[in-house]
């Protein structure tokens, strides 16, 4: 499971009102450098601070965001693929960027990937999840975008209490 402190969400800048907010839940005598888990943060301030934590872990959350935000791509890419069946550019886009990832794959292939992706964006003239999912395919890197596009607090859920740390 993943882990913040008060201490490192101060020093990541977290705001005022979302600390405010995940303070109150807490007991009064919190220390600063007491463990309070994402799964915590996820249930006294929501999705959207939840992911922001991800930059105040006690490990760098920046890989298990990328993981993430492909799972939250995954997600969303069956509606593009119901209304374009033949259209594999998204997918291939998310499987790069899984691949590049674990070193599979070069920045440049999974760039040409994820530029395809975003063709296929464009060429479905933006319906809305469509557009979406390819969106979050060809940003996989970014957390927060690949969260909002598939608006999906149960996958977060899942990637946070499987964390190794």
């Amino acid at each position: 499971m993943l882990y913040t402190t008060l201490a490192l969400l101060r020093k990541s800048h977290a705001c005022k009102s979302g600390l405010s907010t995940l303070i109150a839940s807490l007991p009064k005598t919190q220390p600063e450098d007491k463990r309070i888990s994402l799964v915590h943060i996820l249930k006294s301030n929501g999705l959207q601070h939840g992911i922001w934590a991800l930059r105040a872990t006690t490990v760098d959350g920046k890989r298990y965001a990328q993981r993430m935000a492909i799972d939250f791509a995954l997600e969303c890419l069956p509606v593009f693929e119901k209304a374009y069946p033949e259209d594999k550019r998204p997918r291939t886009a998310i499987e790069a960027a899984g691949l590049f990832l674990d070193g599979k794959i070069t920045l440049k292939e999974v760039e040409g990937a994820a530029n395809a992706a975003l063709n296929a964006a464009y060429a479905a003239g933006y319906a809305a999840n469509a557009a979406n999912a390819a969106y979050a395919a060809a940003n996989a890197a970014n957390a927060a975008n690949a969260a909002y596009a598939a608006a999906n607090a149960k996958i977060f859920l899942k990637w946070i209490r499987k964390a190794k740390v």
